[in-house]
């Protein structure tokens, strides 16, 4: 089978790379809908976390310098605590569901935020403590646990550099909890490591350029892409 679909898996791993570099998210939801067409639902979870512990370990160092911690810790934990939960519900709850849940609300945020909502004050914890814990559970059970976490980051209207930073340590984190569980509950397997191999290296050059990129775009265009990308990413998930 992988070899068979060895162009698709080169295709999406470059494209996923492009995206995670011009906004800092979007790896997993790049890859994990092809990926589930091409894999069983498990492995294709297994591969996307593999990548995005990887991927995002080059850039820890710059976003660490800017990363806002008041922010990231609530969220950080309570979707540690949350995340093996979802990995309990994977075989128990209709993924279909879940990911149409997750497009709508994805969906009608991106579309409040291109109109200019957003925080003005700063929240209270249990709100990032509850936006970490809906993340963690969605990530654990579907690998789809970043929009929520970006949506929130956005809303906070940070400067852009802190909450491109706070989005990729927190992703980073996650997926890197969420591999340790699935180790730890034999769902890692052999095959998915051998794709994560191939992967892994297109990923990273995406991600290269991607982010060369983003260097080279005004704050609004970034902004504007990002949302725009979400929104199309909610909308195409009802649909496909």
């Amino acid at each position: 089978m992988l070899t068979d679909n060895l162009p698709w898996f080169l295709i999406i791993a470059i494209a996923a790379g492009l995206v995670r570099g011009l906004t800092g998210f979007g790896g997993a939801m790049v890859m994990t809908l092809p990926l589930a067409w091409l894999l069983p639902p498990g492995e294709a979870i297994s591969v996307v976390l593999l990548m995005e512990s990887i991927a995002a370990a080059p850039l820890l160092r710059r976003a660490y310098a800017h990363c806002s911690g008041k922010t990231l810790v609530p969220i950080c934990a309570f979707a540690a605590v949350f995340l093996p939960f979802g990995v309990l519900a994977q075989s128990r709850m209709d993924p279909d569901a879940i990911r149409t849940g997750i497009a709508l609300l994805v969906l009608v945020f991106s579309v409040l935020l291109m109109f200019g909502a957003g925080i003005r004050n700063t929240p209270p914890r249990w709100v990032s403590g509850a936006v970490g814990s809906l993340s963690g559970f969605l990530m654990g059970s579907t690998a789809i646990g970043g929009p929520i976490v970006v949506i929130y980051l956005m809303a906070l209207k940070d400067p852009p550099e802190v909450s491109r930073s706070n989005l990729m340590i927190y992703i980073t984190f996650i997926a890197s909890f969420g591999l340790l569980i699935l180790v730890l509950n034999g769902l890692v397997g052999r095959s998915g490591l051998y794709l994560m191999l191939l992967m892994t290296p297109i990923y990273l050059v995406g991600g290269f350029g991607g982010e060369r990129l983003a260097r080279t775009l005004p704050v609004n265009a970034l902004r504007r892409f990002t949302l725009s990308f979400l929104a199309l990413s909610g909308l195409a998930s009802l649909f496909f």
